[in-house]
């Protein structure tokens, strides 16, 4: 007898069919991993040096330049440490958006603070300098009572707990202001998510990582050759301090490279060691950028604003996820810390390693299909 075997397509298919129903989710969990658009992976590449760090103790005030940055939970140690919130009940915070006039408040720190090297101790101060008024100082350690006397703080989408600085502090921005309003300190201290004194990211761009009183995100980084374009194309050339980005980078291979960085690490060129980052938000530019820095006073024209619709919004550069990208404009790019703690050197390598796809276009061109 003939073996049924050999003339029976079904007796072969039918656990092949079981064995695919079994197998599904794998199968289907390798067709979407190979049908998922990726970042491409190359050798790490050099693409620019950090020329300059800044640090921005109060939000909205000036920032302090510095040779070298100790990174801590929320960014750079000290970085938006402070903010100027309304006298209200909800406390919201103030910026150079509604009060330009803190452009003018000029912020310092004891090196120290800055590297770690040594303790801070009670006799560290924050001060701060404005036209018109004495210095004012704000104890680096706060008195353990102060670190009770908590007031609620709303900055952007967050609510939370912020510690006051007490009256003194209170009086000296009010008087400058013209207006009631008090200094709060930023009080996380790395406790469960859910503390009302810890902020986090926007879990949409980056879950997990927390952020002081910034807008957003733990740092900012721009570049000068992008800034070198873009003041090309404006009638009156700005300073970097129009973005008020903490790392600044030059000797890229390009203005808008900074576009395709991914995934990199900031790599000391002395010992080979490196610190990673990821690349996590394009920022978008508000009113801010018009206000000179050096006078308090915005620009008539909303430069640079209008210059940067012109060639750098997310319509343009076919930027349209999430939606509301597609009406902003963009300079420079939003960044987390892959690791806990570390420190930063100008001088250090950007080392890029993991490169963002943008359809064969560079960032400065506008999608034609």
């Amino acid at each position: 007898m003939a073996d049924s075997s050999a003339t029976n397509p079904f007796v072969w298919l039918a656990p092949l069919i079981a064995l695919v129903y079994l197998a599904r989710r794998q199968i289907w969990a390798v067709l979407k991993w190979l049908h998922t658009p990726r970042h491409a992976v190359r050798p790490p590449v050099q693409a620019g040096e950090v020329s300059e760090l800044v640090i921005y103790p109060v939000k909205a005030c000036k920032g302090i330049s510095v040779k070298r940055a100790r990174i801590g939970p929320t960014g750079f140690d000290f970085d938006r440490h402070w903010v100027v919130v309304t006298e209200d009940e909800r406390g919201r915070f103030k910026t150079q958006r509604n009060e330009p006039k803190l452009a003018l408040v000029q912020t310092s720190l004891p090196g120290h603070a800055f590297t770690g090297n040594t303790a801070i101790t009670p006799s560290d101060f924050l001060e701060l300098r404005a036209p018109g008024r004495e210095p004012l100082k704000v104890p680096l350690l706060p008195d353990p009572a102060a670190e009770k006397n908590l007031r609620s703080v709303s900055v952007w989408e967050w609510d939370g707990k912020g510690r006051d600085e007490g009256e003194t502090a209170a009086q000296w921005l009010s008087e400058y202001l013209g207006k009631r309003c008090r200094l709060l300190g930023y009080s996380g201290k790395g406790e469960k998510w859910g503390n009302p004194t810890r902020r986090p990211t926007a879990t949409e761009f980056a879950e997990g990582y927390e952020v002081g009183f910034a807008d957003g995100f733990p740092f900012l980084l721009a570049t000068r050759e992008s800034l070198d374009d873009l003041n090309t194309r404006l009638k009156q050339q700005l300073p970097m301090n129009r973005f008020r980005p903490n790392i600044i980078v030059n000797d890229c291979k390009g203005a808008w490279q900074e576009d395709f960085w991914a995934g990199f690490q900031i790599m000391s060129p002395r010992s080979h060691k490196g610190v990673p980052f990821r690349s996590v938000k394009p920022c978008s530019r508000c009113k801010v950028t018009t206000t000179d820095q050096s006078t308090g006073v915005a620009s008539p024209e909303r430069e640079p604003l209008t210059t940067l619709g012109s060639f750098r919004s997310g319509e343009t550069l076919g930027w349209t996820e999430p939606k509301d990208f597609a009406k902003e404009v963009f300079f420079g790019w939003n960044l987390v810390c892959e690791q806990g703690s570390a420190m930063l050197l100008v001088g250090d390598l950007i080392m890029v390693d993991n490169w963002r796809q943008q359809e064969g276009r560079t960032p400065a061109q506008k999608k034609t299909d």
